[in-house]
C-alpha cells in the first residue's frame, strides 16, 4: 500500500489516528496515510473523547512496476558474490553484486545482466517457522522482492526491464541469500534474465591461485576481430576469489615469440591510457570487458595463437594461473607447459625433445608459472 485516505466526521477529537509505520497526517475532514507497507495498525489515542468517525476508506497500492528502486545515502555497500543458473542458456553464472541493509529492507545491485546497474529493494516479511538450536536464535528471515522496474534496455530496441519479484532467504549467521526459484526480468512479454538456484553470499579475502581461464573463440579475421573467454571466480581449491583482486593478461605468440599483449589507447578510442594488465571489473563499454576483447591491432591474422592467463591478489600475495592458448586456425596449436621447467616445441606447435632436431620454441617458467623466457633453438 502506498496511500490510504479517510473521509470522516465530527469535531478534531473525533477524527485522530496514529499509525505504526508510515506518516498520517489530519487536514479537515480528510486524514491521509502514506507509505509503502503491506500492513498498517491504525490506533485511536486512549484520551477521553478520542474517536475515529470514518465515513470512507481509499486504498492506493503502490506501483513498482514504474518506480526505479533509490538507495538512501545512509545505507553502507558491500561486495557479495552471486551465483546461479541461466535457465536460458542452462549455464551456471558467477559475478558481483552490492548489497546493502537499513531497518527491514535489503537493496541489492546487480541481478540483471542486462543493467548490472539497476537495484531492487526487497522488506522482511516472515520470520522462518524452522525452530533455532538450543541456545541460539533464529538466523534466517524472508525477504519479499516486488516487480520494481529496472529501467530502459538500449539494444537493437529500447526497451523497459521490470524485476519479476523474488522470495529470498538469508541467513544472518552465514550472511547469505538463497532464492531456489530464481526470478526473471521482463519486457514486451518476453522473460530476459532468467536465472533459477540463486544465491548471494560473502567472500572472505584469502591467498589463492586462480583457476586455469577458459578461451572459448579467437577470431582474427573479418571487421571485429576479438578474443572470448571465461574466467572462473573460484581459485584451484574451489574458494571465491574477490573480483577487485582479480587481472588477466593477454598474450599473443607470433613468430615463434611470445609477448604479452598491450591494448594500446592510440588504437582503443576508449583508453585513456594503454593496458597490458586488465581488471577483471574493468570495461570500456566498447572494446574491452571481463569476457570479450576485441582486438583493433593491424597485424591480428599473422598471430599464431593468443594467450590468456589470471592473476590473483589475495590477501596482497600475487597468484597466476597457467597461460592458456587458443590456435590461430593457420597457426601454432594450443600450448601447455610445466611449471618451474623448460619446455619445447616444434614449429607446429607440437611438444618435442630438447634434443629435436631443427628449430624448436624454448620456454621457461618459474616456480609461480610466469614465463620467463622464450627463445628460438636450432638442434642440428
Amino acid at each position: 500500500m502506498a496511500k490510504i485516505i479517510f473521509t470522516m466526521s465530527g469535531s478534531a477529537a473525533q477524527k485522530r489516528f496514529t499509525a505504526d509505520v508510515g506518516t498520517y497526517e489530519l487536514s479537515g475532514n480528510e486524514g491521509t496515510w502514506t507509505g509503502e507497507h503491506t500492513k498498517v495498525k491504525f490506533t485511536v489515542p486512549t484520551t477521553s473523547g478520542s474517536q475515529a468517525r470514518i465515513q470512507k476508506i481509499q486504498i492506493f497500492y503502490f506501483d513498482y512496476s514504474t518506480t526505479l528502486v533509490e538507495v538512501p545515502e545512509d545505507v553502507e555497500l558491500d561486495t557479495y558474490t552471486f551465483l546461479g543458473t541461466d535457465t536460458y542458456y542452462n549455464q551456471e553464472q558467477t559475478r558481483e553484486v552490492q548489497v546493502g541493509f537499513k531497518d527491514n529492507y535489503v537493496y541489492i545491485q546487480g541481478l540483471s545482466t542486462y543493467l548490472p546497474e539497476a537495484w531492487v529493494r526487497g522488506e522482511i516479511v516472515e520470520t522462518e517457522a524452522a525452530p533455532a538450536r538450543e541456545g541460539e536464535e533464529n538466523n534466517q528471515v524472508t525477504y519479499t522482492f516486488p516487480n520494481w522496474y529496472l529501467g530502459q534496455y538500449e539494444g537493437w530496441f529500447t526497451l523497459d526491464l521490470v524485476f519479476s519479484g523474488a522470495n529470498m532467504t538469508y541467513d544472518k549467521a552465514e550472511d547469505k541469500f538463497l532464492c531456489p526459484d530464481g526470478y526473471t526480468s521482463q519486457a514486451m512479454d518476453y522473460s530476459w534474465d532468467e536465472y533459477t538456484n540463486v544465491s548471494i553470499f560473502k567472500v572472505a579475502e584469502q591467498e589463492g591461485t586462480p583457476s586455469d581461464p577458459e578461451i572459448t573463440a579467437f577470431n582474427s579475421t573479418g571487421s571485429y576481430p576479438n578474443v572470448r573467454f571465461n574466467i572462473p571466480l573460484v581459485d584451484t581449491d574451489g574458494n571465491y576469489m574477490v573480483t577487485d583482486k582479480l587481472s588477466y593478461v593477454l598474450y599473443t605468440l607470433k613468430n615463434g615469440e611470445v609477448e604479452p599483449l598491450t591494448l594500446e589507447a592510440t588504437i582503443y578510442s576508449k583508453l585513456d591510457e594503454d593496458m597490458t594488465e586488465i581488471p577483471y571489473n574493468f570495461t570500456d563499454d566498447y572494446d574491452v570487458s571481463n569476457s570479450i576483447v576485441y582486438l583493433n591491432q593491424d597485424d591480428v591474422a599473422s598471430w599464431n595463437s593468443i594467450g590468456l592467463q589470471v592473476i590473483y591478489r589475495g590477501n596482497d600475495v600475487e597468484h597466476r594461473s597457467n597461460i592458456v592458448w587458443f590456435r590461430n586456425p593457420t597457426g601454432i596449436d594450443n600450448i601447455t607447459v610445466e611449471d618451474g621447467t623448460a619446455t619445447y616445441f616444434d614449429l607446429t606447435g607440437r611438444q618435442a625433445s630438447k634434443n629435436s632436431k631443427g628449430i624448436l620454441i624454448k620456454q621457461v617458467r618459474d616456480a609461480k608459472g610466469n614465463v620467463t623466457k622464450v627463445q628460438k633453438v636450432l638442434n642440428k
